[in-house]
C-alpha cells in the first residue's frame, strides 16, 4: 500500500472518531434536537389535508373502417378542397389528451357542475360527516359568492389561469405505448369530489369531440352536395357521393354513443384511501434533518472551540 493510500486511510479514520466522540459526548442533546423537529414534522403533516385519488382506464374507440373509407376518398376530396382525412392526419387520442389540459376547454369545464367551486374553493373534507371544508379567503358558503382577493381576481372570482394551474397539477394522464390505453387520474382533498371531477372530464372530452365531428361532417355534406350541383362529371359525382356517404356515417358513428372518442375501460371511483401524505415519511426525514443539523452544529461549536484554543 503506498503512502498517499495510508494517508487517505489515516485521515478517514480520524474523521470517523470525532464523528464518533461529537456523537457520544452530544448523544443526549442531539436526540432532543432531532426529537422536536420530529415533533415539527408530525404537527406539519397533520396540517396537511388528506388527498385522495381517483383513476380511470381509457381506450381510443375503435373507429377504424370508418378512417380507411375516409382515407380512400381524401384525395378526391383534396381536388374540392375539401379536408376529409382520416386516420392518416392526426392522431385523435393524442388531440383529445391535449384538448382535456387545454386552457380553452377547462373555462368550457369549469363552467359546469360546480367544478370551479370544487377545484378552487374546497380545501379539505370530513369524512365524519361528509361535508366540504370551505376556504374562506375565496369563497362565503354563506352567502354563495367569491371573494378572492387574489391579484388577478375579478369580483372576487378566482383567475381562471390561477384555477387551470391548480387542475393541472391535479391531474395526470399517462398513455402506455404498447396497449395504447390511457390511465388517467385526480386528485382531491374529497374521495367523492375527485370522482366526480374525473367522470364529467372524461364526459366532456367525448361530447366536445363528437359535436366537433357531427358539426364538421354536416358542413361537409353541405358543401359537396353543392359541389355536385356544379361539377356535371359522372365519375366525380360518384366519387362526390361516396363522399356524403362518409361524412353520413360520421354523423351516425357520432350519434350513436356517448363515449365517442374515449371508451372506458375501468370507471371513475370513489377512493377508500388516501394517497398522500405519507405521515410516517414526513416524520423519518425530519427526524433525519434534525439530526444532520444538529450533528453539523456540535461539530461547528467543536471546531470553533479548538481554533479560539490555538
Amino acid at each position: 500500500m503506498n503512502l498517499e493510500k495510508k494517508e487517505l486511510l489515516s485521515d478517514e479514520e480520524i474523521n470517523l472518531n470525532e464523528v464518533a466522540k461529537v456523537l457520544w459526548k452530544e448523544k443526549y442533546k442531539i436526540f432532543i434536537f432531532s426529537f422536536v423537529f420530529c415533533i415539527f414534522g408530525l404537527l406539519i403533516s397533520f396540517s396537511i389535508s388528506d388527498i385522495y385519488k381517483s383513476e380511470a382506464i381509457l381506450a381510443s374507440s375503435d373507429q377504424s373502417n370508418l378512417n380507411n373509407l375516409l382515407d380512400r376518398y381524401s384525395g378526391i376530396a383534396s381536388l374540392t378542397g375539401l379536408n376529409i382525412s382520416g386516420s392518416g392526419e392526426i392522431d385523435k387520442v393524442e388531440m383529445g389528451i391535449e384538448i382535456m389540459s387545454s386552457l380553452d376547454f377547462f373555462e368550457k369545464f369549469s363552467a359546469s357542475k360546480d367544478i370551479l367551486f370544487l377545484v378552487a374553493a374546497v380545501k379539505g373534507w370530513d369524512s365524519k360527516n361528509d361535508t366540504f371544508q370551505i376556504d374562506q379567503e375565496v369563497y362565503d358558503f354563506k352567502t354563495k359568492e367569491w371573494n378572492s382577493s387574489g391579484k388577478f381576481s375579478i369580483n372576487g372570482k378566482p383567475s381562471l389561469q390561477d384555477v387551470h394551474s391548480k387542475f393541472i397539477d391535479n391531474l395526470d394522464i399517462e398513455k402506455d405505448l404498447d396497449s395504447g390505453f390511457l390511465k388517467i387520474s385526480y386528485k382531491h382533498v374529497s374521495p367523492k369530489a375527485a370522482k366526480d371531477i374525473l367522470e364529467e372530464l372524461i364526459l366532456q372530452i367525448n361530447e366536445l369531440i363528437r359535436q366537433k365531428d357531427i358539426s364538421e361532417a354536416e358542413n361537409s355534406i353541405k358543401f359537396l352536395q353543392e359541389e355536385m350541383i356544379k361539377n356535371k362529371f359522372i365519375g366525380v359525382q360518384s366519387a362526390m357521393s361516396n363522399l356524403i356517404q362518409s361524412q353520413m356515417e360520421t354523423i351516425m358513428v357520432a350519434n350513436a354513443s356517448s363515449e365517442y372518442l374515449f371508451k372506458i375501460l375501468s370507471s371513475p371511483f370513489v377512493p377508500e384511501r388516501k394517497d398522500s401524505p405519507n405521515r410516517l415519511l414526513i416524520v423519518i426525514l425530519t427526524f433525519l434533518i434534525g439530526f444532520f443539523l444538529s450533528l453539523i452544529y456540535f461539530f461547528y461549536l467543536k471546531f470553533l472551540r479548538e481554533s479560539l484554543n490555538d
